[in-house]
Parts: C-alpha cells; sequence; structure tokens
C-alpha cells in the first residue's frame, strides 16, 4: 500500500521555471494523508475522499481526481507532469506562504511552511511556536481506524556560518533584482547565514518515510526583499 516517491523534476509555472522539489513533496504528503488503504490495495490508485476542501484545492481534485501509487506517474506520463505544473501554479502567489524567488513562486522547503500551507488551505489553526503538537494534531486529524498516521519531527541540525556574498551568490539561482546584482558584486563584508536540516518522521501504520528539508537563508531577514539562499524537500521510504 506504500505511495512511491520521487525527486523533483523542472517544471513551468506560467513562464517561470524552476524545480519542483516543495510542491510536489507538499503534493505527495497530502496524497499520503488522503489516499483510501483499500483502494490502493486493490488497484494501486486512490480517489481523494469526500471532504470539504479550500476551493483552489477543489478544482484541482476535479481535474485530477486519482492518486497514482507508482512514481512513474509524476515522472514520466505526460498528464502526470502536467499535474506537477499545475499544482505549482495553484500553490504560487498565496499571502500566506513563503517563496523562494522574489515573485511569490517557488515554495521555500522549511517546516513552517508545511504548517502554513495546512492553515492556508485546510483550515488547521496549527502553531508555528509548537511544532510537535501541530504534527500531532495532522497525525489525528487524517488518521482513520485502518490507517493510523503518526508525524514526528526526528531531528534538526542547525548551524551558522559568516559568509562573503560572493561566495553566498554561489548558491542563489533565482532571478535578482539589479540593486541585488549590484550589492553581491561589491560588498565584501561578511554575512550570518543559517543553513539548517530538518527530519520528520511520518508513519502510516507500518510503513515508514521520512521528509528531508534543508533551508539556507540570511539570520538578518532586513538585508534583502528576500531572506532565503537554497533549499532543497524530498520524501523518501524508509
Amino acid at each position: 500500500m506504500v505511495l512511491e516517491t520521487t525527486e523533483c523534476i523542472k517544471i513551468n509555472n506560467n513562464g517561470k521555471s524552476y524545480t519542483d522539489c516543495m510542491e510536489f513533496s507538499l503534493l505527495r504528503f497530502i496524497q499520503l494523508l488522503l489516499f483510501d488503504l483499500d483502494e490502493i490495495n486493490e488497484s494501486n490508485k486512490s480517489l481523494y475522499p469526500k471532504i470539504k476542501y479550500h476551493d483552489d484545492i477543489s478544482e484541482f481534485i476535479k481535474k485530477y481526481p486519482i492518486i497514482y501509487k507508482n512514481s512513474e506517474y509524476y515522472l514520466e506520463d505526460d498528464i502526470g507532469i502536467k499535474q506537477r505544473n499545475d499544482w505549482a501554479t495553484l500553490v504560487s502567489d498565496k499571502d500566506f506562504l513563503d517563496y523562494y524567488r522574489n515573485d511569490n513562486s517557488e515554495l521555500f522547503t522549511s517546516i513552517i511552511n508545511i504548517l502554513k500551507f495546512l492553515n492556508g488551505f485546510f483550515d488547521l489553526e496549527l502553531d508555528y511556536n509548537n511544532i510537535t503538537e501541530s504534527l500531532e494534531i495532522i497525525s489525528n486529524k487524517f488518521s482513520l481506524p485502518n490507517k493510523k498516521i503518526t508525524i514526528n519531527l526526528e531531528e534538526v541540525k542547525n548551524n551558522e556560518n559568516l559568509m562573503k556574498l560572493s561566495d553566498i551568490n554561489k548558491y542563489i539561482s533565482r532571478p535578482q533584482t539589479k540593486s541585488e546584482i549590484d550589492k553581491f558584486k561589491i560588498d565584501s563584508n561578511k554575512y550570518n547565514v543559517v543553513s539548517k536540516k530538518s527530519y520528520i518522521n511520518i508513519n502510516i501504520n507500518d510503513i515508514e518515510y521520512e521528509w528531508m528539508l534543508f533551508e539556507m537563508y540570511f539570520k538578518d531577514c532586513t538585508l534583502f526583499e528576500n531572506k532565503y539562499i537554497t533549499g532543497h524537500s524530498v520524501i523518501i521510504k524508509k
């Protein structure tokens, strides 16, 4: 009954090209929470449950009503890849989410962004200052008699380093404004940069997944319009 997972791919969101690591992680996470156990076991696919959804999510599910077990659908099938593009578009331009790019696209890879997503689209009222309790609320919300879900924060590795802008710039892939480009070229000061890796365990009955989130950002969030430097997200079956 395990849903297969996969790494990110390059998607196109209304002419904006980037990799969808956080977008697809969130989609697969929601599918892990919502898939029907009996349907997956019988046919390797499942319909979404008939519950109340945010209007945007509801429209997406009407267009893509099936959760597929196999990862190949989301990597090789034209409709599966189109689904990933449309999902990235859906979660763009939302004032309650954090973005890596300056144009409100490419979701940033943090635990807080997961909670913001669930608050914004599923009305869970999760506490950003209490991650452990928030993950427990998610587990209880989506568990069923035949599908026990437990979600725990396993580990957070946090480092801070002083770095020059010329070195930081090597990690940045988003388009930058002229003022940012000019500052990166001429500024030789060192800035405090936070690098954080978080590991979330997701257990569905006896199947275990690990969600790894990496984030790198300026500690001083006033330096630029966008404090985020780089990040990555992936869910793997352990």
